[in-house]
């Protein structure tokens, strides 16, 4: 996970509960600026290494630290990094973008002149269905138009 990423999405769940923990498995992902942000707004850190995530027929009941310290839970949400499976788009000479996706305009073009990225392949957005495929749309139609483009060139 970016290290933005963990500020973000304790900020966006605060609107869904406030009764949040943000635990960052041992890693130090929030600045003290951000912690304090979270403690004014009644959002405990955990920065402590997770030892197991206890409870019954797939319902979270508690977490447990590797200290020993547990705290009950009745759900969580986990994020996950995102690579690419394949270095394709490396090897062809794409830029990539710090997240470790295709760098693209924005419109699908990357920096690869007739090479265009969406969806999954930039990790940019959300990891969804439905937003790769908007994405997905938006970037055949910038194709087609480049291609138009290209046609009429003087």
């Amino acid at each position: 996970m970016n290290k933005d990423a963990a500020f973000h999405m304790g900020k966006k769940l605060s609107n869904w509960s406030k009764d949040i923990v943000v635990c960052t498995n041992g890693n130090q992902l929030l600045n003290e600026e951000q912690k304090r942000s979270f403690a004014k707004n009644g959002i405990q850190v955990m920065e402590e290494k997770i030892d197991e995530l206890i409870g019954e027929n797939g319902k979270l009941q508690k977490i447990r630290f590797s200290s020993g310290e547990e705290i009950l839970r009745e759900g969580g949400l986990v994020t996950v990094g995102l690579k690419q499976s394949s270095p394709f788009a490396e090897s062809l000479g794409c830029v990539m973008s710090e997240n470790g996706g295709i760098k693209t305009d924005g419109l699908g073009r990357t920096s690869i002149p007739g090479i265009y990225a969406s969806g999954d392949a930039t990790i940019s957005t959300p990891s969804q269905l439905i937003m790769a495929a908007g994405e997905g749309n938006k970037v055949g139609a910038m194709i087609v138009s480049d291609l138009i483009d290209e046609s009429f060139k003087l």
